[in-house]
């Protein structure tokens, strides 16, 4: 593994990105239970109980994620400064999930009330961790493509949280029209191509050459891709809240994009330098699968099954590449952080989540999605892959605890301390 040009000195506690990522598998859990509490019958698109497990997963899994790793990596790999770094994180994370759980408790029981509470934590939940972390970047020094697209996706989610802000609104006053399923397609659409996909294209810059010894992405890929991607992007919306014939043309040009970074992407994997195959290689494949076909849905866009297939398989490849990311940064944090303190006697980063566990995590999450996928049409495989997936959900939470337990058991050992890293 490449760790070079990493930034000891600035890394936050690792408590601050723990706190995001183990509570991240529990709101996927509690998405399950929502999506039971419905029942096949709401399994729907536009049903109340969809949308309020749509945001669980959104909100509590992927946005968890990403704020998580973010607030690591920005100090590590860029050495950005993030201002009161215990504090701010802690903040905004607690207001997010009070938020987030006041809109499921509104939309699941339909209580106005709870959508005012909702959308006042949840906006600034998201605008204190989004300002923290612009702040953070703007004391970087050296601009790399990483922290460009980190950038641009998170100037899409200030957008996306703003709408989220004026639909949580309508719910709030009881006032929905035309407009505001216009913009429910827009927001949907942002968060997902806007914020995550570009987020997770410019992650993938640094994750797959320090990781897997990858070579670095084509020049044009950290170049133009970005500004390219982001004027269809505008388009798309405005031929949306503007309805025009080139809606069509539009969606064909953006998945053209996005096949050409998972082209880019599958390339670096098979040319790697460190070969393994392990889980995360299968979660990335799986990802670039889902997403490869979803795509496809996405632009036919036939009927209510054919959308929700489609969001399902784009919901994979979001799940597929943040679980393998996480059990890639999770131990390089575990190790990273007893690294920095000295220690000599600490795992490799091999031996900090048990692999066996991981590639059974990942075979139930892949046989639920199937069954899930399955489950748009017949109710016995609605409700086999709520189970299978609940227990993976559980397994990759047991998996994420043990690194974190096996973090402090090996401070209280006290391993022997390496005085070179105090010198000079």
């Amino acid at each position: 593994m490449n760790f070079s040009g990493l930034s000891l000195d600035q890394a936050p506690p690792i408590k601050v990105p723990f706190l995001y990522f183990l509570s991240a598998p529990l709101f996927a859990l509690i998405a399950l239970s929502v999506l039971l509490i419905g029942g096949f019958d709401s399994f729907s698109q536009f049903s109340h109980t969809t949308i309020a497990s749509l945001h669980l997963v959104t909100i509590g899994f992927f946005s968890f994620v990403m704020f998580g790793a973010l607030t690591q990596m920005l100090p590590v790999i860029a050495s950005a400064t993030i201002s009161h770094v215990t504090r701010i994180p802690f903040v905004a994370f607690v207001l997010m999930v009070f938020g987030l759980l006041s809109m499921v408790i509104g939309l699941v029981w339909y209580t106005p009330s709870s959508f005012t509470f909702s959308y006042i934590a949840l906006g600034f939940g998201f605008i204190t961790a989004l300002l923290s972390l612009f702040h953070a970047i703007a004391s970087i020094v050296h601009i790399t493509p990483t922290i460009r697209f980190v950038f641009a996706s998170l100037g899409v989610a200030l957008f996306v949280v703003l709408l989220g802000v004026f639909l949580l609104y309508g719910f709030a006053n009881e006032d929905i029209n035309i407009l505001h399923y216009m913009v429910m397609h827009i927001h949907s659409v942002y968060a997902v191509f806007g914020f995550a996909f570009l987020l997770i294209v410019g992650v993938s810059f640094q994750i797959l050459p320090m990781f897997y010894v990858a070579p670095d992405f084509s020049r044009y890929m950290q170049q133009w891709y970005m500004p390219v991607f982001l004027v269809l992007l505008l388009v798309w919306g405005g031929v949306n809240l503007f309805p025009l014939d080139a809606e069509l043309y539009v969606k064909i040009a953006l998945v053209a994009m996005v096949l050409l970074y998972l082209y880019e992407f599958y390339r670096k994997l098979i040319t790697r330098k460190r070969k393994i195959n392990d889980a995360t290689i299968r979660y990335f494949q799986t990802g670039i699968v889902s997403l490869f076909f979803g795509l496809f849905l996405w632009i036919w866009d036939y009927n209510a099954h054919t959308i929700m297939v489609a969001s399902i398989l784009i919901g994979i490849f979001l799940f597929s590449i943040m679980q393998g990311m996480l059990y890639k940064i999770v131990p390089f944090l575990v190790w990273f952080h007893l690294n920095a303190k000295g220690y000599m006697s600490i795992p490799v980063t091999t031996q900090i989540i048990e692999a066996k566990r991981v590639t059974m995590q990942y075979k139930l999450f892949v046989s639920g999605a199937v069954l899930l996928i399955l489950g748009v049409f017949q109710a016995i495989f609605f409700y086999s892959a709520v189970a299978v997936l609940f227990a993976s959900f559980v397994l990759l939470e047991y998996n994420l605890i043990e690194a974190f337990v096996l973090y402090k058991n090996t401070l209280k050992k006290q391993p022997d301390f390496d005085m070179q890293s105090f010198k000079g």
